[in-house]
């Protein structure tokens, strides 16, 4: 679950501007990350990156038979890991994670094609609103 975690905040994040599918630069930013994860603060996030990398094709085929670009599958989701992670880790670490996996490595993403306006970093609005919603589901308690 928490692999596809990974892949829905890269799914949510790159195809939030109505694009079919993410562009190559997002793509190649999101290989990168699964091929070298060191710039990674965040033991866990990656963790997951690695173990993705190792079976990329593998884990993605498994993702794609119950993955949906809606709303209601990205709420349903984030809600489960956020219990899976709140349940199985201290409180602290658990945040750590959760703000890593939405706000590091959705901006990590957004940031890769650079189509942002003056004065919002490389992000778009649309990528903005996908990364705070992300952390509100995930229950991070913050919404910037």
């Amino acid at each position: 679950m928490l692999q596809f975690a990974v892949l829905d905040v890269f799914m949510m994040v790159s195809e939030i501007e109505g694009a079919p599918g993410m562009d190559e630069a997002e793509e190649d930013a999101f290989i990168n990350l699964l091929n070298n994860p060191t710039t990674i603060e965040n033991t866990l996030l990656r963790e997951l990156l690695a173990s993705i990398g190792l079976t990329w094709k593998h884990v993605l085929d498994a993702y794609n038979t119950q993955y949906r670009y809606s709303r209601s599958y990205f709420e349903q989701a984030f809600s489960r890991v956020r219990t899976l992670v709140d349940d199985r880790l201290g409180e602290d670490e658990a945040q750590a994670f959760k703000m890593s996996l939405a706000t590091h490595l959705g901006g990590i993403i957004a940031n890769a094609s650079g189509r942002g306006e003056t004065g919002m970093g490389r992000l778009s609005e649309d990528e903005l609103q996908a990364i705070a919603t992300i952390a509100i589901w995930l229950g991070t308690g913050t919404t910037h």
